[in-house]
């Protein structure tokens, strides 16, 4: 909802270009923090998850957090002095004519801010405090939102531009008062006993194989998208980069609920688990709860995408609409593929981890440069990076695991899937080739309600069971007044 209010806001006061410099600048300071990490953070949840239980190991997770504060401390210290030395040539490749050093330097300054919320959200993590971590980001999104809108309206893009760092500061610190209330007080965790524990040799080894692994995908990364965002920005101007903004923004309307609750929560569950059954199905109740929700997700916004670009937006977006379908039916490839990679580190795989995401940022370079550079189709070239490359990795990890885990798609998931890409299919035809709009409406909302015969007994249940409840609330309510 926050993100809604933020678009529209955003839509009337600095339109196609301002939203495309504030995604611009965003993503910037959350790839350079990624960066600056080099997946130590990962290193650190797993090192918690695996010995929170044990309270005569205390001592280990104390080390894991000091030896973190030391490494990332470093790395961020030359990230940054990076990031000040080559400040002209970075902020004109990434805004074009439109850089402006107060833009660059206040998306650099969120930079240690991101890392030291890193390191409250790992240990959340770690302890896998899942109501507490929620209970947080909700606080979080309010208190942003009532930052977000006087200073949007005050001043306009520099007003918005600000919300970059202090948005970030909000989340640090809600972040910080959870874990100091649930986990650092009954736990007596201080930061006198982190610093005076000792590093323990296991502790700082995984971290440098995580930062090994993580130097290799953090470099490619935002090499990637440096090369990515700077082609489309000098190709093709900061107001195509700021039409697909809406697309990526609904995108994370479901990755920001979906993929971060099970980022959250699988991460440190599969380090937990020994057996492959047990990794197994947790994978496949993983892949159907993700499917089962992409199925409304996906249709509904093909089918209403011109009415929501219009309400949410302006009819300044309106050529977004021709890139939001594909873009959607990318979305569930990468939805699926992401979570068979929550399992690779956990299981030890983390080297291959690398060489496959590593080897992704390579395809979405390769597909940008030859669909906007060599053939010259416009925007559809960025489009395709996020249909063609989740689908490699799909298949992938998927033939991956099976050879390494032995594992397989439940027959009742395997059905799911295959109808979900099938009427999508089918609804972005139609869409595109029909020409009739009132089509696409009957047929999405048809093919969701579809998708119930698909579903087992107890899921069929579940949906009654809520759903009457809702009806007698509101029958109740109605009775009342």
């Amino acid at each position: 909802m926050a993100q809604v209010i933020r678009a529209k806001v955003n839509a009337i006061l600095i339109g196609v270009t301002g939203i495309g410099i504030y995604n611009q600048l965003n993503t910037f300071a959350s790839r350079a923090t990624q960066f600056s990490q080099l997946r130590v953070n990962e290193a650190l949840v797993k090192q918690i998850a695996e010995t929170k239980f044990h309270e005569t190991k205390f001592h280990l997770i104390y080390s894991s957090i000091k030896a973190y504060i030391l490494i990332v401390s470093f790395l961020l210290l030359l990230s940054i002095s990076c990031l000040v030395i080559f400040r002209q040539s970075i902020s004109v490749y990434l805004l074009g004519d439109n850089h402006d050093y107060r833009y660059y330097f206040l998306a650099v300054a969120s930079i240690p801010i991101l890392i030291i919320n890193s390191l409250f959200f790992a240990i959340l993590k770690g302890f896998r405090d899942i109501k507490n971590i929620s209970k947080a980001t909700l606080f979080a999104t309010f208190t942003n939102l009532a930052i977000f809108l006087p200073l949007a309206f005050k001043f306009r893009l520099d007003g918005v531009i600000l919300t970059i760092p202090t948005m970030y500061i909000v989340i640090a610190a809600w972040n910080y008062y959870f874990l100091r209330k649930h986990i650092l007080r009954p736990h007596h965790i201080t930061i006198l006993k982190i610093f005076n524990s000792k590093i323990q040799r296991y502790s700082l080894k995984e971290m440098f194989v995580f930062s090994g692994f993580g130097m290799s995908i953090s470099v490619l990364i935002l090499g990637s998208e440096f090369f990515i965002r700077g082609l489309v920005v000098n190709d093709l101007g900061m107001d195509k980069l700021g039409l697909y903004v809406p697309i990526i923004a609904w995108t994370g309307l479901y990755t920001g609920i979906i993929l971060n609750s099970f980022n959250t929560y699988l991460f440190p569950r599969l380090c937990e688990t020994s057996e492959k059954d047990e990794t197994n199905g947790i994978l496949n109740d993983s892949i159907r709860i993700a499917t089962i929700m992409l199925i409304p997700f996906v249709l509904l916004l093909i089918s209403f995408k011109k009415e929501l670009i219009t309400i949410f937006y302006s009819n300044e977006f309106s050529e977004t609409t021709l890139y939001l379908p594909l873009h959607f039916f990318g979305l569930i490839w990468h939805v699926w593929f992401i979570i068979f990679g929550q399992a690779m580190t956990p299981k030890g795989f983390i080297k291959q981890h690398g060489i496959f995401y590593g080897s992704s940022m390579i395809f979405d370079m390769l597909i940008v440069y030859i669909f906007i550079s060599k053939l010259d189709i416009g925007l559809y070239g960025w489009m395709l990076k996020y249909v063609i490359t989740p689908f490699i990795l799909f298949n992938i990890y998927r033939t991956f695991l099976k050879k390494k885990i032995g594992f397989y798609l439940f027959a009742e998931n395997k059905k799911l899937m295959i109808f979900l890409v099938l009427i999508t299919a089918i609804t972005i035809l139609i869409d595109r080739f029909s020409g009739i709009d009132w089509l696409t409406y009957i047929i999405g909302p048809v093919f969701v309600l579809s998708s119930y015969l698909l579903l087992k007994e107890n899921e069929k249940a579940f949906l009654w069971e809520k759903g009457s409840l809702l009806v007698r609330k509101v029958t109740n309510r109605k009775m009342r007044n």
